[in-house]
């Protein structure tokens, strides 16, 4: 295949669209089998059973999963073991009906859609040799002190003999950057750069989020179809397969960073996708469900749990910290009119409880203090994204300039807005508070120019990733400092601590009439 000469800007939408989980194939690694709970009977059968099992000769009614195995199927309910996200079930030791053991991971998809994957377990040593000399590089600001990064990195890499471990962590915008690294010192480093969000699409975010890891074997390596039996109708989800197919674009990225083999574990944190456990090998590399198992103990009890501990302890010292203070703000605001002096009041203390460059009130759509930068325009403009996309009256970005246009005055003094809405006051207006943080620029040093490039190959359109890796800085502008979650949680606690006053305002005011 040739690429032609014409090109044209990158279509990044379409990594979106890529059917991801409805590809129909799977990785020739393993066997699937997609069963209908209800009775055990086979929906879909990937093409390559006969390695593993024997094909039962069925005329008529599809087969059952009994068919296949050796095992009671019935039983496998009890000797299933929950992972991750308890979606997710290890079923070990079981045995097909030629006589070969393997383990079987059960994706329960839906009460009508049942995965099972079945994988051979390995006869002999995994690896062979010592593990190759690696030296560990790490970004302390993102991770606590308590994690021992170093060691928990070196017990993977002695498990998996993978040549490339990586910490990548997702910022606020989306991109990610490596914050730690454990490398062979013939492979490039990546410790420290950073990665467009375009890079993992959000509808790959998602398959991240559902599935306790991701493994590609070898991006050379064959796949195989997945069949729809006779007498069925339902459609084929694999969004919960762990041996689904790999998407071409993902390949040629691959390729182009060196790498045939690759294995990725969700670190999640309070329900959202911190980062990834990445790693990555330059020849074809497996790893048992036994070391999966491992590895993924690891990244739940070393990172995940103790990322979370250190969020929450860090919030908890912040909210008691700023208790008093918040008592203030809410007696504050619940009492707030247009006199200069109540105004006063609550500019002060609000811009004390959350660190901001600017900060403006409404009271019934209507600015109660001037700022100097921002027009009366503006500041409607930042009310209503405010009022449009807050969730449980309350939306946060650091980059204002992806959401509405600003000019250069505009977006110096507010490329980051923190906007909290309450109409809870009794018999009085709807309050809005916007916190507002300055444009800070700074040096983004990437691993590689962040563009995808699409192409016109053989008559038809598609999408290519960058062919460097190598580090190439960028002055990124129309950014603030990141709200951080202890922010949030402390714009979410005066939301609550003004409903809890004025309910309870509310429920004295009815005691009084009733006493009268």
């Amino acid at each position: 295949m040739s690429v032609g000469d014409e090109q044209h800007p990158a279509d990044l939408d379409a990594c979106e669209r890529e059917p991801l989980a409805f590809s129909g194939r799977i990785q020739d690694v393993g066997a699937l089998f997609v069963v209908d709970p209800r009775n055990l009977r086979l929906t879909h059968v990937s093409g390559n059973l006969e390695r593993w099992f024997v094909r039962p000769d069925t005329i008529g009614t599809p087969p059952q999963l009994q068919e296949f195995f050796h095992d009671d199927c019935a039983y496998f309910i009890h000797r299933r073991r929950p992972l991750f996200d308890e979606r997710h079930f290890l079923i070990r030791g079981a045995v097909s009906n030629r006589g070969i053991e393997g383990d079987i991971l059960l994706a329960a998809r839906s009460d009508t859609q049942h995965l099972y994957e079945f994988e051979m377990r390995p006869t002999g040593a995994e690896t062979t040799g010592t593990p190759p000399k690696a030296q560990v590089s790490l970004s302390e600001r993102s991770l606590p002190e308590e994690i021992d990064v170093e060691g928990a990195l070196r017990r993977i890499h002695s498990l998996t003999t993978y040549p490339k471990i990586m910490l990548y962590h997702f910022l606020e915008d989306g991109a990610g950057e490596v914050v730690a690294e454990l490398s062979d010192q013939q492979l490039d480093s990546y410790q420290g750069l950073r990665f467009p969000a375009s890079d993992i699409p959000q509808v790959a975010r998602r398959l991240y989020i559902d599935n306790p890891f991701r493994l590609i074997f070898d991006t050379r390596g064959t796949e195989v179809d997945v069949e729809q039996l006779s007498g069925s109708d339902a459609e084929l989800d694999l969004s919960l397969s762990t041996l689904r197919s790999v998407s071409p674009v993902h390949v040629e990225y691959l390729g182009n960073m060196g790498v045939r083999s690759s294995a990725s574990f969700p670190i999640m944190v309070m329900g959202k996708l911190w980062g990834l456990l990445a790693m990555h090998a330059v020849e074809p590399t497996a790893l048992s469900m036994d070391t999966r198992m491992q590895v993924l103990r690891i990244v739940e009890h070393e990172f995940a749990r103790r990322i979370m501990d250190q969020r929450v302890r860090d919030d908890h010292r912040r909210f008691n910290a700023n208790a008093k203070l918040l008592d203030d703000c809410a007696i504050t605001l619940m009492h707030l009119d247009d006199s200069p002096r109540s105004v006063e009041l609550a500019t002060q203390a609000l811009r004390k409880l959350i660190t901001c460059d600017g900060l403006l009130l409404r009271l019934d759509g209507h600015v109660l203090n001037a700022d100097d930068y921002i027009s009366a325009a503006d500041a409607d403009r930042l009310a209503n994204l405010g009022a449009e996309e807050a969730t449980g009256g309350q939306f946060s970005t650091h980059t204002l300039g992806r959401h509405l246009t600003q000019d250069e005055t505009f977006r110096r003094r507010a490329s980051g807005l923190l906007y909290s809405a309450l109409d809870a006051r009794r018999q009085r207006g709807r309050i809005e508070v916007l916190w507002l943080r300055a444009e800070q620029a700074e040096t983004v040093t990437w691993a590689g120019r962040p563009v995808k490039e699409r192409y016109t190959v053989d008559g038809e359109e598609r999408i290519s990733p960058r062919r460097s890796f190598s580090a190439w800085q960028q002055l990124s502008e129309g950014a603030a400092t990141a709200w951080s979650s202890g922010d949030l949680m402390l714009a979410s606690k005066l939301l609550v601590n003004i409903i809890t006053r004025d309910r309870g305002a509310a429920d004295g005011d009815d005691a009084g009439t009733e006493a009268r």
